[in-house]
């Protein structure tokens, strides 16, 4: 859910325990405790920022949803049907004798009996005899049914999840200087500890352009993925680096990066300007939904080239992805940078 609808909704939640307890009780507005639930010291929520969109949305995490499950489970139930799960079970039974069954003579056996009584209930429904399931049983498989989809949606969640683990280990492998790894955790305060021996560090919105950024002495490189900085905010080392964000050029591509300034107020941007822009028409796209606030944190000539695309005044919806731009274009951008020098590949 977006920060929005959910606060709004726990703050009428908050009302009416304040109302009923006191005020004392639960004293902080509602997007504190939405933060608060998805700090890492919890984490019962997950707090992200979907593709295209400035503002912070909510998930369950795994292990919420399983105590969410458990609780829901201790409620007393006012049906409780056990043909359907009943069927279902002598069904699997069914499905793995059959699919163990390794004599020809008893499969072809089973299969024409599974066709004969699929004829049989062909004529019976040319006959116009077709049994329907009675209240009862419809109520019983849709009560399974719903349990089925709430199961399966929790085995996504958690796929998901150990997705976002295993691909976060992959990029820390991938972007650190050789040696490091071990002194490296996942969580935020393992990442404000780092302090690691560099200059510059590069941020770039697209996982191609991060995987393929060509190496830099003394230099590291984040994969930012789209809005949401908080984990930067207290890693106090960043304060005494070189900061530079690559991102797309489009509004939400300077939005991110005006975001970005909130936490770290020097980082620079890189091939984000209007020269980029017009060198690579051939290239440029349209922009679903482009962003039509005003960015404070923009230096002037960002602002001009964003109002330039917030207006449409070169094209209507005008982006140019940054995984479309050169590579000769980025190893310029970055041998033009103050004390920046190119390693080969055996380094």
């Amino acid at each position: 859910m977006a920060q929005s609808d959910l606060a709004e909704a726990l703050e009428d939640t908050l009302f009416g325990l304040r109302e009923r307890l006191g005020n004392q009780v639960f004293p902080k507005s509602a997007p504190d405790y939405l933060n608060d639930w998805a700090a890492n010291e919890k984490g019962w929520l997950r707090k992200f920022y979907p593709a295209g969109s400035d503002e912070p949305h909510f998930d369950l995490t795994p292990a919420t949803e399983r105590a969410l499950a458990w609780l829901t489970s201790l409620t007393e139930r006012a049906f409780v049907g056990t043909e359907s799960r009943l069927l279902t079970l002598f069904e699997l039974l069914k499905q793995m004798s059959e699919g163990s069954e390794t004599n020809p003579e008893a499969r072809l056996k089973e299969l024409h009996k599974r066709r004969d009584d699929i004829d049989a209930e062909i004529a019976l429904v040319l006959s116009g005899d077709m049994p329907l399931l009675d209240d009862t049983a419809l109520k019983e498989r849709f009560q399974q049914f719903t349990g089925l989809a709430r199961e399966l949606l929790t085995d996504f969640r958690e796929v998901e999840h150990n997705f976002r683990g295993l691909d976060r280990r992959v990029r820390e492998r991938i972007a650190l200087p050789d040696g490091c790894e071990q002194d490296i955790g996942v969580t935020q305060a393992a990442f404000e500890r780092l302090d690691l021996p560099v200059s510059r560090v590069f941020i770039t919105e697209n996982e191609v352009n991060f995987l393929a950024f060509p190496p830099l002495a003394g230099s590291m490189v984040i994969f930012g993925a789209g809005y949401g900085f908080e984990v930067l905010a207290g890693a106090r080392w960043l304060q005494q680096r070189s900061i530079y964000y690559w991102g797309d050029i489009d509004t939400h591509g300077f939005a991110i990066l005006d975001q970005l300034r909130a936490q770290l107020p020097h980082a620079h941007s890189l091939l984000m300007d209007r020269a980029t822009l017009l060198a690579h028409a051939s290239q440029w796209g349209e922009e679903p939904q482009p962003l039509l606030r005003d960015l404070p944190r923009l230096t002037d000539e960002e602002r001009a080239l964003f109002d330039e695309l917030r207006d449409n005044r070169l094209r209507a919806r005008l982006r140019l992805e940054q995984e479309r731009i050169g590579f000769g274009w980025l190893q310029q951008a970055l041998a033009a940078l103050p004390a920046v020098s190119l390693l080969d590949d055996a380094t």
